[in-house]
């Protein structure tokens, strides 16, 4: 062997020896997640609930600097039913009023503390407004980007054996974006996908650590992966800059109001049949303000399909949805809060498009607990009892 040749060979050979230690050590001290892992593993059951947080679980949050109304660090727990909130007893106390928030990342309050979301907040304030001994309990069950069919699963599969006396729900834009991404709101399972080779590389090579970080550095130009994903410190900022680099279009968003609609009634009569009542709340968004010119600034969740809407045409079809949602309130005869219409279009309340800052949170909860009193909807439900009915039609094995 030449001496040209064994210089080759010992490069390549201290090289690889070099990725390998570096694959031990980012293994074992930083593992990186893998970004194809749902594409991997074959669920071995249902996911009833395919949207939720893990049980006991933290969060450490930090917020850029600027952000409207949210400064600093925030510690985001869980309890061990994944929810926001105290430790939920089972069964109920007798003197317990039990609420449940439902919804997507406005009534989740993902960079605020626990000290500070919605629900933290709403429990505080019914501390002082319902006679002792009742005390209200408030758990938070909302997730970024719920739509109101994980909602449907929410309700069902964790909330409803709960013995809940409340589940409110605000959904809304979650349900126009999804339709502005032709979303398929009834579910059918795709087609069997077929992994091109480039693919098959990828699965390959997301095996290890280095690879897992060069694609965490190259999936920065994925406009829709960049827009949805949850960082532990937040870059808005980011994401607006990605909105203004989009051209703007003229069309009108697309909306699916049917789907919307039926999906509320059947939240409803969820709730009820869970012994409980159903709170509705109206989508608040700073889209097309005309009290708070700042707020276009810090306007990310218009851009949808590589595209910038207006915002004008975005407030159109959001109060669409908001119609909508009365309009099952009031066929249903369910207690409904517009807050849409109670919370101005400002920064003071909201950090972008539809996310409440610390004051929007707390004015909410105010809202929230000033409804719920004024409308006597702080007593716990009675219990009724459930009948199994047999038809007249019927026939027993025994008949």
């Amino acid at each position: 062997m030449t001496n040209r040749s064994a210089a080759i060979v010992l490069s390549l050979g201290s090289f690889v020896v070099t990725l390998l230690i570096a694959e031990l050590v980012l293994a074992t001290f930083f593992p990186f997640p893998d970004p194809y892992y749902p594409h991997k593993v074959r669920p071995t059951e249902r996911e009833y609930v395919p949207s939720s947080f893990a049980p006991n679980d933290t969060f450490h949050l930090a917020v850029e600097e600027n952000l409207p109304g949210v400064t600093g660090t925030s510690i985001f727990t869980t309890n061990d039913l994944g929810f926001r909130g105290g430790a939920l007893a089972k069964p109920k106390p007798l003197n317990e009023l039990r609420i449940f928030l439902v919804g997507g990342s406005s009534l989740e309050c993902f960079y605020l503390d626990d000290s500070e979301v919605v629900s933290q907040r709403l429990e505080e304030r019914l501390a002082g407004r319902i006679p002792a001994p009742l005390r209200a309990r408030v758990y938070n069950t909302a997730k970024s980007g719920d739509r109101t069919f994980d909602h449907l699963a929410m309700v069902v599969h964790r909330v409803a054996h709960l013995e809940p006396d409340l589940v409110i729900v605000m959904a809304g834009v979650n349900d126009l974006r999804g339709a502005m991404i032709g979303l398929d709101y009834l579910l059918f399972r795709p087609k069997k996908e077929r992994w091109s080779f480039v693919q098959l590389l990828r699965l390959a090579a997301t095996e290890f650590q280095l690879p897992r970080r060069a694609y965490a550095v190259m999936r920065r130009s994925s406009e829709r992966e960049l827009l949805e994903e949850i960082t532990l410190t937040s870059d808005i900022k980011g994401d607006v800059d990605l909105r203004r680099s989009r051209p703007v279009t003229d069309r009108a968003p697309t909306e699916n109001l049917a789907a919307y609609t039926k999906n509320l009634h059947t939240l409803v009569a969820a709730t009820r049949g869970a012994g409980a009542e159903m709170v509705l709340l109206t989508q608040p968004t700073t889209w097309n303000s005309k009290v708070d010119p700042r707020a276009e600034q810090w306007h990310w969740m218009t851009l949808v399909g590589g595209e910038a809407y207006r915002e004008d045409l975005l407030e159109a079809a959001m109060e669409r949805y908001n119609e909508a949602l009365r309009g099952v309130a009031q066929m249903q005869n369910a207690p409904m809060l517009d807050l849409a219409a109670a919370l101005p279009k400002s920064l003071d309340y909201f950090y972008d498009d539809v996310h409440f800052n610390v004051r929007g949170a707390d004015t909410t909860a105010a809202l929230l607990a000033n409804f719920l009193v004024d409308r006597g909807l702080t007593r716990p439900r009675a219990r009724g009892t459930v009948l199994a009915l047999t038809p007249s039609s019927a026939k027993t094995r025994d008949e």
